[in-house]
Order: structure tokens, then C-alpha cells, then sequence
């Protein structure tokens, strides 16, 4: 992994945590590592896993959270150009993304929600790196209801297909990390 997207990911962890207020936690209040990995099975437009929505992307996810990740977007939610998006177009990034999803990952044990946007340069795949795409969780079914947290995929390659998943969950029904089952 290269230094810039260590970089990347170790500023959004150190933002996150600061984030998060001091005694937010509770007794009852449990956390879990979020890792794993997966790959993009289905492309859909328009998105036939909620026709509310213009596309979506359906994965496969194996480790923690294993079962099926869906990525929703609305027609103007993603861009390739920051321009397109009204955001500064950094000089020299003709390629920069700007992606905006509602993520569901939905396992045996409940579904998670939660909110990512993101802006990369896909130049990042050409030094062998991969982007970080943040995602902040706001809820879920089952033993993630009221759950709170962060997870973050890394797409390894530039076909998008294949990605890490990292994080942390917490919430009253989440077994702790010393459960160290990864069937969630």
C-alpha cells in the first residue's frame, strides 16, 4: 500500500476519533473491529435492488460483515470530474472522482447503513496504491441497531472490483472484540 493512502487513512482515523466525544460510550456500549474483503458481483442501472435509486453496486463480502454489500447512488450523486460536481478541480487531476453512496451491508446477524462521499485521484492505481472510500455508519438492523462507527473499503485495484474493508462498529447489541467470529 503506498504511503500516500496510509497517509489518507490515518488522518480520516485521527479525525473520526476526535470526532466522538469523550464518555460517548457507555457500559452497555460495545465496539468490534470491522476487516474483510470482497468483490463487486453486479453492476445495476437502473438499481434493481431499490428502484428508487438511479444505480447501484452489488458485492459479494467475506470477514467481518460477510454477505452482501449494496452501494446506492442517485444520478447526480457521482462524478469523474471534481468540475462537474462544483468542487476545485486541483491543477494536473484531470481524473479525480467525486462519489457520493448510501452503503447497506447485510449479514446474517443484521443490516448496516450508513453514509460515504469521497474524492480521489485514479491516478493513485497507477503508483500501485488504492483509494479510501469513507463511510460513516448511522444505524442498522439487528444486532447493529443504533449502531454508530466508521467503515472504510480500499479499492486495491483500477478496475473498482476488488476491495478491503476496515473499521469499527459499536452498539448495544455488538458482540466485543473478543468474540472473534467473523460470520457477522
Amino acid at each position: 500500500m503506498s504511503k500516500k493512502i496510509v497517509v489518507v487513512i490515518g488522518a480520516f482515523l485521527l479525525a473520526l476519533a476526535a470526532m466522538q466525544p469523550a464518555g460517548a460510550q457507555d457500559e452497555e456500549t460495545q465496539c468490534k473491529k470491522v476487516r474483510g474483503h470482497g468483490e463487486v458481483v453486479a453492476y445495476q442501472i437502473p438499481c434493481l435492488e431499490d428502484p428508487e435509486f438511479y444505480f447501484c453496486i452489488v458485492s459479494e463480502t467475506r470477514g467481518g460483515l460477510k454477505g452482501k454489500w449494496v452501494s446506492y447512488q442517485q444520478e447526480d450523486w457521482g462524478s469523474m470530474f471534481l468540475g462537474d460536481a462544483g468542487l476545485p478541480v486541483p491543477p494536473g487531476a484531470p481524473v479525480t472522482w467525486y462519489i457520493r453512496e448510501f452503503e447497506v451491508f447485510s449479514t446474517k446477524k443484521g443490516t448496516v447503513y450508513g453514509d460515504m462521499q469521497a474524492t480521489f485521484d485514479a491516478r493513485i492505481f497507477d503508483s500501485g496504491g488504492g483509494a479510501a472510500l469513507p463511510t460513516i455508519v448511522t444505524g442498522g438492523t439487528g444486532i447493529y441497531e443504533d449502531a454508530t462507527g466508521w467503515i472504510v473499503v480500499i479499492l486495491t485495484d483500477e478496475s473498482l472490483e476488488n476491495f478491503k474493508i476496515l473499521g469499527r462498529i459499536c452498539g448495544p447489541n455488538i458482540p466485543s472484540d473478543d468474540d472473534d467470529s467473523d460470520d457477522d
